[in-house]
């Protein structure tokens, strides 16, 4: 769910942005090896015991899935990527349907508008044009 709500809403900034300098990704690195699971708390004891095998057995390196953002947020040559999404080895992928559903997108947009709003101020709840690279 977490992973469809990071789609939904890389998907629906980049249509906001559109026509900005502003460039929005999304970015999947595949598994990593990590300590993630080390203190994950309310997974199934199998699950805490098999996932860092897996990681350790297919798992590519921090430094190696750090590529990809990398290389979107300081490479020239990455200029034209907003609204794709990329995997490991700066390999692009399928934006996944269901993230492209304006219903879905917007939806998720207005309800997360609608939790933060007690803790902006109503200066902070618009970004200039000029703030957003216009």
């Amino acid at each position: 769910r977490t992973q469809f709500a990071n789609d939904l809403l890389a998907t629906e900034l980049a249509d906001r942005l559109r026509g900005t300098r502003v460039e929005v990704t999304c970015v999947f690195p595949g598994v990593v090896r990590t300590g993630v699971f080390s203190n994950a708390r309310g997974l199934p004891a199998i699950v805490r015991i098999l996932a860092p095998a897996l990681q350790r057995l297919m798992g590519i390196s921090p430094e190696s899935a750090a590529k990809t953002p990398a290389f979107l947020a300081q490479n020239s040559c990455a200029v034209g990527t907003g609204g794709k999404f990329y995997g490991p080895a700066v390999k692009q992928r399928a934006v996944p349907k269901r993230a492209l559903r304006k219903d879905r997108r917007s939806g998720l947009w207005v309800a997360s508008e609608e939790l933060v709003k007690p803790y902006l101020s109503e200066q902070s709840t618009v970004l200039p044009r000029t703030m957003i690279g216009t």
